[in-house]
């Protein structure tokens, strides 16, 4: 990325999966895209976050279908 200017979406995604892709390697991805190991870090944890809440609002409706299945046998 070029100094002083806003990365687009696609590259912001294209810094977290290379960087989750290389075992969370802070080195390699601050080497191949020229940013700071801060923002690198930050990007990660919020693409976690991101995975995390998807993932629990999945689990909430399988527990919402998994209680109308036991209420319906009931």
């Amino acid at each position: 990325m070029l100094k002083g200017r806003t990365p687009t979406l696609n590259e912001r995604i294209e810094n977290v999966d290379y960087y989750i892709a290389n075992g969370k390697d802070y080195n390699a991805t601050i080497t191949k895209y020229e940013i700071e190991r801060l923002r690198a870090e930050n990007k990660m944890l919020r693409a976690e976050n991101k995975r995390k809440e998807m993932e629990i609002a999945i689990l909430k409706k399988e527990i919402q279908t998994i209680g109308r299945r036991m209420r319906l046998k009931a």
